[in-house]
């Protein structure tokens, strides 16, 4: 009995230990946490206060002093000065800003980046890195300029099984390499997503990459299609129109014929030609509901869409038209 009084005191003795010692890991994590936060925030107001806004150009951090000028006699080694939470806090800050502000100048920026060699750090730390923590780092990659040897170490994560892995190693490499942005996309070994086309847009509105829609409306490459329908989409090329109705025509891709039909209501076009008649044919009949309730949102007349879809399916429709919902429906919509 004695015995197993005291194998139940060094058991609760040990659970006790082990509870005190997962608690002071909590406490240290959080705060580490917070100060990594606060650390990028102080990076981030002054990269935009001293590079975006032209002030002095000068930055510091824990007493180390850049000079930016002709000289470097107050330029001193990040390798021996900085710690790793600072050097990832620079990486974020770069990252908010340049992910959040659009024709931002980069010089400056790219300098900073090179200076505190924030790419060799985040290379370093990406190999052992949780796929979490590799989609972080290969984000921060994306705005910073990074090598080619960096580029060949990334590339093998387009073949990841994780699409956030993947695409976030794409975004990193089509920012540095924007001019072979076509052919990279061409030769993807996955289908892109619309998160995935959203992001690359993004790159577009950033003015990272120089890529002309043409070209990709005529390709054969159902990435590549996508990406062009995205981009006439988003800007609202109403030139392009042309180009969706020769897809429409060309395209057995059911996907893509949604996306095209639903870019030509977007810019407003007529929806009557024979090619998308016979597309509607085919189209299951969830999707042709969902297309009927959206052509009426986007303000097709009730003849126009009698042309298109059958007395069952604008049922609804009708009644949509015909009453003040209508209006709300537009308003939420949009």
């Amino acid at each position: 009995m004695t015995d197993t009084i005291y194998i139940y005191i060094i058991m609760a003795l040990l659970v006790g230990a082990a509870y005190g010692i997962a608690i002071r890991k909590t406490i240290r994590h959080q705060s580490n946490s917070l100060c990594y936060n606060i650390l990028t925030k102080q990076h981030i107001k002054q990269i935009v206060s001293e590079y975006i806004c032209n002030h002095y150009p000068q930055y510091q951090t824990k007493g180390i002093h850049i000079n930016w000028g002709d000289g470097n006699k107050n330029h001193t080694s990040r390798d021996q000065t900085e710690s790793e939470s600072e050097r990832m806090a620079i990486a974020k800050a770069i990252y908010e800003v340049m992910a959040h502000t659009y024709s931002t100048p980069t010089d400056t920026i790219q300098k900073l980046a090179k200076d505190y060699k924030i790419e060799e750090f985040l290379l370093s730390k990406l190999r052992w890195a949780s796929v979490t923590k590799k989609i972080e780092i290969l984000n921060y990659m994306s705005t910073i300029s990074i090598s080619h040897i960096t580029i060949g170490v990334i590339s093998r994560y387009l073949s990841s099984r994780n699409r956030h892995l993947r695409i976030a190693a794409l975004i990193a490499i089509l920012a540095a390499s924007p001019t072979k942005a076509i052919s990279i996309i061409a030769n993807l070994c996955f289908e892109l997503r619309p998160y995935d086309i959203s992001r690359i847009i993004s790159l577009l509105r950033r003015g990272i990459l120089p890529i002309a829609y043409e070209p990709l409306l005529t390709s054969d490459n159902h990435n590549l299609l996508r990406l062009g329908i995205a981009i006439v989409r988003n800007f609202e090329i109403g030139i392009a129109d042309k180009h969706l109705y020769n897809i429409i025509a060309r395209t057995t891709n059911q996907s893509i014929v949604r996306e095209a039909i639903y870019t030509l209501a977007l810019l407003g076009r007529p929806l009557g030609r024979q090619p998308i008649r016979r597309q509607l044919t085919i189209m299951p009949d969830h999707s042709r509901r969902e297309l009927c309730l959206h052509l009426c949102r986007e303000g097709y007349s009730l003849a126009s869409l009698q042309a298109l879809f059958s007395e069952s399916e604008l049922l609804y429709t009708k009644d949509l038209i015909n009453s003040y919902k209508r209006d709300l429906a537009c308003w939420y919509s949009n």
